[in-house]
């Protein structure tokens, strides 16, 4: 178990739906200078007639997934090009603990288990590790992850911290209590502008890779983001 401290601040990202532009009861909506994401309600957890299944909670179980800077709760999102994203931030308002899959730290004395549970427990923990980073591609391939937390849970654990596949950050979910330490602070718009795309080639007579990273542009002028912000604000005041 780790302790985070009171102040730390995380971030949920949720990509925007195209009938909530300028819904400005969910707080979809622009300023002259900024454009505005999802207000704290939408921000925060879903309620559980809204919550799917996720990495480790059931359909219809809330929890609140978040990320420790905004990279990997972008990354998280999987959107696609030119897509919308509310990027929320959030703060402790108190100390929370959490258990820890993101760095199994070993040590020499788990070696003495292996004898008494038939089981090589550094690499049992290894994989145990990488069921919570592994990207999946359906509902079922979450179970064994719902069940180690659900196994934790029954403990009184309620906090979670595991690796992100998509960046080189952290992910987090919360249950019961330890939701209730979050404060919102605000939410920003941002925009998926381009995905460096790499495709690894496995034939080993044509062992050429295919990438289109060179094509990606590496800073946007001002006057790049001006018209995309005014362009926004045009297509969202049309609907």
């Amino acid at each position: 178990m780790v302790e985070i401290k009171k102040g730390v601040k995380f971030y949920r990202a949720r990509v925007i739906k195209f009938d909530d532009y300028k819904e400005f009861q969910k707080g979809i909506g622009y300023e002259a200078d900024r454009l505005r994401g999802y207000n704290w309600e939408e921000s925060k957890e879903p309620p559980e007639d809204k919550t799917e299944a996720q990495r480790n909670s059931k359909e219809k179980e809330v929890a609140l997934y978040v990320a420790d800077d905004e990279v990997t709760a972008c990354a998280e999102t999987k959107s696609k090009v030119r897509e919308y994203i509310s990027v929320a931030e959030f703060e402790l308002s108190e100390n929370v603990q959490v258990l820890d899959f993101s760095k199994m730290q070993f040590s020499k004395p788990f070696n003495q288990y292996n004898d008494m549970y038939s089981v090589d427990v550094r690499k049992m923990l290894s994989i145990l590790e990488f069921y919570f980073s592994k990207p999946v591609y359906s509902p079922e391939e979450y179970k064994c992850s719902q069940q180690i937390v659900r196994h934790f849970r029954e403990k009184g654990i309620t906090g979670f911290k595991y690796r992100s596949f998509y960046s080189s950050g952290n992910n987090y979910t919360f249950f019961d209590d330890s939701m209730k330490k979050f404060i919102w602070n605000d939410s920003r718009v941002l925009i998926n502008y381009a995905t460096a795309n790499l495709f690894i080639s496995l034939d080993k007579s044509n062992m050429i890779d295919l990438d289109n990273v060179n094509k990606i542009e590496k800073s946007i002028s001002s006057d790049v983001r001006e018209k995309m912000l005014e362009d926004t604000k045009q297509m969202w005041d049309a609907l």
